[in-house]
């Protein structure tokens, strides 16, 4: 028998995608790597929702899965699932 599995939905602001990809464009051309004309959008993304789950998990949460799916604006939504209501509140507390 499964646990039923509860989300934490929590939106990224696009501003927070926006610094990311100009620190991954500053630090490559810091060692001499010309980034002009690349898209480090999806990298970045990645790299931010890696971020918000490094969060949960630091903080003890038990991650069973997560969902993500970038926004028009640049935002993006991430949901955590989880079985236990002490994740929800843990991971409202650490994130909003």
């Amino acid at each position: 028998m499964s646990c039923p599995t509860l989300s934490f939905h929590h939106l990224i602001p696009a501003a927070l995608v926006a610094r990311e990809i100009s620190d991954i464009e500053r630090r490559l051309a810091s060692t001499g790597y010309d980034p002009t004309g690349l898209d480090f959008e999806g990298a970045a993304r990645q790299k931010v929702v890696r971020d918000v789950v490094a969060t949960a998990i630091d903080i003890g949460v038990d991650v069973l899965r997560k969902h993500w799916q970038p926004r028009s604006s640049g935002a993006i939504d991430i949901a955590i699932e989880v079985t236990r209501d002490a994740d929800l509140v843990a991971l409202e507390l650490a994130l909003h």
